[in-house]
């Protein structure tokens, strides 16, 4: 089975991955007991996207997949504390929730309200550029530049080391 036929099977047509192309088709090695799988298929992120047609750079993703860590842990883990959910703790909130919940908060300050609502839909609701700027009535050129400066400033806010 070729790629292309593998991406027809899997996806409907008309779905808004096939034409945002982020099916991924990839070759894997299943497991370590010789069992080889030909081909595997993944949605890539939308900032993975973007990093591989060089719309950001990788320090740029690297900020984003923080702050999505940031966000899953420390605001998500921190809304669903039943016993059910991996970050239920019977001593309330660990220290690690505590702590990605201040640096979610801390980078949400840094970015401003006026940038925040794109990087936020993008990075941790994975959105496209494209999806936000259709909803939101904004120009989606200058949505990706907006998007790239945020992300910029939230490496600088993460400390994340500058490239060449």
């Amino acid at each position: 089975m070729t790629a292309k036929a593998l991406r027809r099977s899997l996806m409907p047509s008309g779905s808004c991955l096939v034409g945002d192309s982020r099916l991924m088709v990839e070759a894997r090695v299943a497991a370590p007991g010789g069992l080889v799988a030909t081909y595997g298929a993944r949605v890539q992120s939308v900032l993975e996207h973007q990093l591989l047609r060089g719309r950001i750079t990788a320090r740029q993703k690297e900020a984003g997949d923080q702050l999505y860590s940031c966000w899953a842990f420390g605001v998500e883990g921190v809304r669903q504390p039943a016993k059910g959910c991996s970050a239920w703790s019977p001593a309330g909130f660990r220290d690690g929730q505590l702590d990605a919940l201040q640096l979610y908060r801390g980078a949400q300050k840094h970015i401003g309200l006026a940038r925040w609502p794109l990087l936020f839909h993008v990075v941790c609701l994975d959105w496209s550029v494209h999806r936000f700027s259709n909803e939101m009535g904004r120009n989606r050129d200058g949505s990706q530049e907006v998007l790239r400066t945020a992300l910029d400033d939230l490496a600088d806010y993460l400390r994340l080391p500058k490239g060449d």
